[in-house]
C-alpha cells in the first residue's frame, strides 16, 4: 500500500527486465550480423517485456507525481486510489514475473487480487466522475454499446 514501496517495485521490474535483455542480447551479438531477423525474433519477447516494464514505471511515476502535487481533499484521495488500482492490477496482470522473480509470495498474489477488487468496489460510485475526468464527448457516451447495464 506504500506508494514507495510501489514505486521500489516498480524500478526492480524495469531495472531487471532491461539488464536480462542486455545480457541476451550480449550473448547473441556474434549472431546478429550473420541473422540479424532471427536474433530479433528470439528477442522479441524480452524486448516487449522490459517496453512494458518501463512504461509501467513511468505511468506509474507519473500518477504518484499528479497525485501528490493534487492538493488535499476529495480529488487527491480519489486520484490515490485511481494510482492504487492501476498498480495492483498492474502487478496482477504481471503476477508470473513478480511470482517466478521472488518479489511477491503466493499470498501476497492473491492478496493482489483481492485488493484489485476491493478497489474496483470503492471506485464504482465514482464512475461517472473518473469518465467525466477525461473529457470525452457526450456523443461518445451516448452510443448504443454503451447500453449493456
Amino acid at each position: 500500500m506504500d506508494r514507495g514501496g510501489q514505486l521500489a517495485l516498480f524500478v526492480d521490474r524495469d531495472g531487471h527486465t532491461i539488464a536480462g535483455l542486455a545480457a541476451r542480447m550480449r550473448a547473441r551479438a556474434g549472431e546478429f550480423a550473420k541473422d540479424p531477423v532471427g536474433v530479433l525474433d528470439v528477442l522479441q519477447p524480452h524486448m516487449i517485456a522490459a517496453a512494458w516494464a518501463r512504461i509501467d514505471r513511468l505511468l506509474l511515476e507519473s500518477l504518484a507525481a499528479a497525485t501528490q502535487e493534487c492538493p488535499e481533499g476529495p480529488a487527491r484521495d480519489l486520484l490515490g486510489l485511481v494510482c492504487d488500482l492501476f498498480v495492483y492490477a498492474t502487478v496482477e496482470e504481471n503476477a508470473a514475473w513478480f511470482l517466478e522473480h521472488g518479489r511477491i509470495s503466493a499470498g501476497q498474489s492473491k492478496e493482489v487480487s483481492r485488493r484489485v477488487d476491493e478497489l474496483c468496489a470503492e471506485l464504482a460510485p465514482h464512475a461517472e466522475t473518473l469518465v467525466d475526468a477525461f473529457g470525452i464527448a457526450d456523443a461518445w457516451l451516448d452510443c448504443p454499446l454503451l447500453d449493456r447495464a
